[in-house]
């Protein structure tokens, strides 16, 4: 029987994680490793087995139960997949280096919208996706240096709604990026060097009213962005160099009244602003060559 392949605009619609513009339904790959859980209701896929690629598909089930974690490292390394990875919707849990150093994908990501964890580690140095990525409204945490290195991708980036944590390094030399970076209301921790050296957003960048940190060099050399920076209003401390030369920007500052600690280095080298630059009352502390 002829497969087919049903091509579908991978932008994401109801929460799920996508990068590309396109993707395929493939069927699940066969050969991949399992577990079975330790009460017996789901399977955890635990490494490739005899499958060789080129795309990697994760079921939603297997042997009529469903498929709800994707183990510790499971496919740490793996240099033979060629095309794209998707991610079942009955996925929970992506657990730690889980695509560690995956290099070899020059296709799209899915990650279906079940997912609620992204582990530390787990696509770092996957360089080769292209695209957009979009994370969805089921994702709570993303990890220690998630997506670390994948210099891969080419549109914008969207952080759902849902996300409460964005680890440190969590997109930490992600340069490719070239449209804007959306970062959903319910974040409330940016950490250390998240998007150090993610130089090709361009737009405005808007922090919500959520966040009440943004951890030193947070966003280190972002200096493609074009519009103006808004910083939200319960925003309490400003890392060290946490906008160190993001000379891009051609619009107002406006720091929140909630701000009390503006670190070294802050805004060091941005000297691109030509409008307003609004300090809050609630600042106590200015430090070093902060601007």
């Amino acid at each position: 029987m002829k497969k087919v392949l049903l091509w579908v605009v991978t932008f994401v619609v109801l929460g799920m994680l996508a990068v590309g513009a396109e993707a395929a339904e493939l069927a699940p790959s066969e050969g991949l490793e399992y577990a079975l859980s330790s009460d017996g209701t789901y399977y955890i896929v635990t490494g490739p087995g005899t499958h060789t690629g080129p795309d990697l598909v994760i079921p939603a089930e297997y042997n009529g139960l469903p498929v709800k974690e994707i183990g510790l490292a499971a496919f740490y390394g793996c240099s033979g997949f060629t095309g794209s990875l998707t991610i079942g919707n009955g996925v929970t849990t992506i657990g730690n280096n889980a695509f560690y150093g995956c290099s070899g994908f020059t296709g799209s990501l899915t990650i279906g919208n079940s997912v609620t964890t992204i582990g530390n580690n787990a696509f770092y140095g996957c360089s080769g996706f292209t695209g957009s990525l979009t994370i969805g409204n089921s994702v709570t945490t993303i990890g220690y240096r998630v997506f670390s290195g994948c210099s891969g991708f080419t549109g914008s980036l969207t952080i759902g709604n849902s996300v409460t944590t964005i680890g440190d390094y969590a997109f930490d030399g992600c340069s490719g990026f070239t449209g804007s970076l959306t970062i959903g209301n319910s974040v409330t921790t940016i950490g250390e060097r998240v998007f150090y050296g993610c130089s090709g957003f361009t737009g405005s960048l808007t922090i919500g009213n959520s966040v009440t940190t943004i951890g030193g060099s947070a966003f280190y050399q972002c200096y493609g962005f074009t519009g103006s920076l808004t910083i939200g209003n319960s925003v309490t401390t400003i890392g060290g160099s946490a906008f160190y030369q993001c000379y891009g920007f051609t619009g107002s500052l406006t720091i929140g009244n909630s701000v009390t600690t503006i670190g070294n280095n802050a805004f060091y080298g941005c000297s691109g602003f030509t409008g307003s630059l609004t300090i809050g009352n609630s600042v106590t502390t200015i430090g070093n060559n902060a601007f």
